[in-house]
């Protein structure tokens, strides 16, 4: 007699659409720091595409996940620095005051990409996500790597 196990997956945490919990990809906070400015596309090009979280000035800013440097640079007049996560995910921190990294290093989560600077007039960073190319609501896939699934796990018998 052949046993075998499904593994049954619970989420435990309420996200507002288009990102649920179970689009949790691992992202860490790039920084900490309260939100000042939440997402809030307007059209196609206007509002804000992106969360400002408020840090002192020069505040090392991390990655939020392993991944490859795509861009480091200025768009315009914001020094920014891009991951390619892989999979079509992207994380953008911009409004820093220096960049750490260069395109094409390699980086780990948590690994430091650039000093925060000042967006807007004030001492914040500004962080953006995109997958495949669309810009999404950030909030729901930062501090996810935090949720651990040990009490959201459960194996049943196969039938």
């Amino acid at each position: 007699m052949r046993i075998g196990f499904v593994l049954v997956l619970a989420v435990l945490v309420s996200v507002p659409s288009p990102i649920s919990a179970a689009d949790c990809v691992g992202l860490e906070w790039p920084v900490e720091g309260a939100v000042v400015a939440g997402f809030a596309p307007v059209g196609r090009y206007g509002g804000h595409w992106g969360v400002d979280l408020a840090v002192p000035e020069a505040s090392t800013v991390r990655a939020a996940g392993p991944g490859v440097v795509s861009f480091s640079g200025e768009v315009v007049g914001s020094v920014a620095v891009t991951v390619d996560h892989g999979g079509g995910l992207k994380t953008t921190v911009s409004s820093v005051g220096e960049r750490l990294v260069v395109a094409g290093t390699p980086v780990v989560a948590g690994q430091p990409l650039a000093r925060s600077g000042v967006h807007d007039g004030r001492p914040s960073v500004h962080v953006s996500a995109r997958i495949d190319g669309r810009y999404v609501d950030p909030l729901p896939l930062l501090g996810c790597a935090a949720i651990r699934p040990a009490g959201a796990v459960r194996l049943v018998p196969l039938p």
